[in-house]
């Protein structure tokens, strides 16, 4: 959980943040419901398509997390295309290579609701079996689809919802 006002330096913060966990400072309570107070009182609050005040805590995946989930085991170590550009690789313990530099990924953070729903805002606040990919000062939730032939992962990038198409290309695991 994070509330900070540069996570929104290009888009507003969404309205109906989530609130912080048990035992948080009284100040973040208060913060965040004085945010929401006003976001709900303002009727031309803008759409936003950032995500709330979970899963801004973007990390490589520690050892225990790879070996609890299936997902980031399976993708570990794969090749994969970004838009038909090749290069791009889930290399070993969160380090990701990419055509544009390196960057991070790792196990998105669950927020609440929203598990099933296949919209692109949803892949934002609320991915369910979704990893992260950051990079080239981007911050992207990547969904896979394995019953492809070859597999597949729809990207969504924070912040504007841009969306991009990757397909395997070897490596990992996808046939697990």
């Amino acid at each position: 959980w994070s509330l900070d006002k540069r996570h929104y330096g290009a888009d507003h913060p969404p309205r109906g943040l989530q609130l912080p966990p048990d035992g948080a400072n009284a100040a973040a309570f208060w913060l965040t419901r004085a945010w929401n107070e006003a976001s709900a009182g303002i009727p031309a609050w803008p759409d936003s398509h950032s995500m709330g005040t979970v899963g801004w805590r973007r990390n490589k995946p520690t050892a225990e997390e790879l070996a609890a989930s299936p997902l980031a085991r399976r993708v570990e170590g794969s090749r994969w295309s970004w838009s038909g550009v090749a290069g791009f690789e889930f290399a070993r313990g969160g380090e990701l290579v990419t055509p544009w530099g390196k960057g991070v990924w790792g196990l998105v953070s669950k927020a609440a609701g929203g598990a099933d729903d296949p919209s692109k805002d949803a892949q934002i606040k609320a991915c369910a079996d979704c990893l992260f990919a950051d990079f080239a000062n981007a911050n992207h939730n990547v969904r896979f689809s394995w019953d492809a032939d070859p597999p597949t992962f729809r990207s969504v990038r924070v912040g504007d919802l841009q969306e991009v198409a990757g397909k395997w290309l070897g490596g990992g695991g996808p046939a697990a």
